[in-house]
């Protein structure tokens, strides 16, 4: 794996809106820090600032099994370390659109690579290896 390659997210659901938007999980690598990996989105094009308007840190985005309210907090631009699909669930301050930015620590890694399980094609289909 390097810097910039595009991975899709695999998660366990079929024949799902989310399976229907599949460019929802395409996201790529651009940073690796203290045993962690950042992923921007494929589409994300936001600097930190835009970022920071976007997702502010006191806005309640979720609330926990403990019934906490969970803020944004810095996680526009350091990374959510939510499943993808709970975008579609609790981003609906920002429209339900995809987090900009992932970062996971290798357990939670559950990725396709580009050029070695897919080829993603110009016109922006998948194919499978």
């Amino acid at each position: 794996m390097r810097k910039s390659k595009n991975l899709k997210k695999q998660e366990n659901e079929k024949d799902s809106e989310y399976d229907k938007r599949i460019g929802y999980r395409i996201y790529k690598v651009v940073k690796f820090t203290g045993g962690r990996l950042t992923f921007q989105h494929h589409r994300e094009a936001r600097n930190d600032k835009e970022l920071e308007k976007a997702y502010p840190e006191n806005v309640v985005f979720k609330v926990d099994e403990k019934n906490k309210e969970i803020t944004y907090g810095g996680r526009g631009t350091s990374g959510f370390t939510e499943k993808v699909f709970d975008a579609m669930r609790y981003n609906s301050y920002n429209k339900n659109e995809p987090w900009p930015r992932l970062r996971y620590s290798a357990d939670w890694l559950d990725f396709a690579v580009e050029g070695k399980d897919f080829d993603l094609k110009m016109d922006g289909t998948i194919k499978w290896k």
